[in-house]
């Protein structure tokens, strides 16, 4: 079986067998293949673009979730002591919070997957994840989400830089995690 990017479609290659009949059984089968994946040229597309769920896979949205989620931790809760101005019970918001950055996380990682190469994982993990940054903030920003009460232009673009580097860096740890188990995939086949 061969599959013929610039077509779109799959070619199975007929072997050569003197029995007439098992040869017209191919070449049936190689023109219904062909007419099935010419109609389902976007199907066939979106199942070399949409990752298989592997270990790597895995492994990567974790350790985003981990990296943001911590560095949120550390940020609001240690830092800012953004903590002190919830009015409902700690332990909801961090569920809460802890369920919005692992669907953020698994994003991020999805979306680096769909657009990665080995050598640039890091370049795509940290776009996307300073994408999803800006326009997460949007969403908060838009919503009135904030710890503070009181809006001015120096506290917004502080908040959409550390919301963007936030992200980045979680995209950075998932193209960096990405690498390194490819890299040890690899070496181990090897």
């Amino acid at each position: 079986m061969m599959y013929d990017s610039r077509a779109f479609r799959v070619v199975f290659k007929v072997k050569k067998n003197h029995n007439r009949h098992h040869h017209q059984r191919a070449f049936n089968h190689k023109i219904w293949v062909l007419i099935l994946t010419n109609r389902c040229t976007f199907v066939a597309e979106m199942n070399n673009l949409i990752p298989r769920p592997d270990l790597k896979f895995f492994i990567s949205w974790l350790t985003c979730f981990i990296a943001m989620y911590g560095l949120s931790y550390v940020w609001h809760g240690i830092v800012l002591n953004d903590f002190l101005k919830i009015s409902y019970p700690k332990d909801v918001f961090l569920v809460i919070s802890a369920i919005v950055y692992f669907v953020i996380a698994f994003a991020i990682t999805l979306l680096t997957y769909v657009l990665k190469k080995i050598k640039d994982s890091f370049k795509y993990g940290i776009a996307i994840g300073a994408a999803a940054g800006v326009f997460i903030y949007a969403i908060a920003f838009l919503l009135g989400v904030s710890f503070n009460a009181t809006i001015d232009l120096k506290m917004i673009a502080f908040d959409l830089g550390w919301q963007t580097f936030e992200q980045g860096f979680g995209g950075l740890i998932c193209g960096w995690t990405y690498r390194v188990m490819y890299l040890r995939e690899k070496r181990l086949s090897h």
